[in-house]
């Protein structure tokens, strides 16, 4: 390609650097970042702090899903639904 032909050492140099970095840092910032997130969903656990919007669509089932991850119920309850489904 044309742009690499026309880098000089110190742009290969800062290239190589660059490039470096991020490979050996990349690894270190992943795991800092799933520390973070299993912090805080521990902490929504102890609170049991479930922010759904009820109006939102599909809120139920992502409350649903979300006990059901956290421990919650398994079973499939559809006592919300019998109402609608008797005839």
């Amino acid at each position: 390609m044309q742009i690499f032909d026309t880098l000089s050492a110190t742009d290969w140099i800062r290239l190589i650097t660059v490039v470096g970095s991020y490979l050996l840092v990349r690894p270190y910032i992943v795991k800092l970042g799933s520390r973070i997130q299993q912090k805080e969903f521990k902490k929504a656990e102890a609170n049991d702090d479930i922010d759904v919007v009820e109006d939102s669509w599909g809120a139920k089932a992502r409350l649903r899903q979300l006990k059901c991850a956290m421990g919650g119920d398994e079973k499939d309850d559809d006592s919300d639904i019998e109402g609608l489904l008797e005839h």
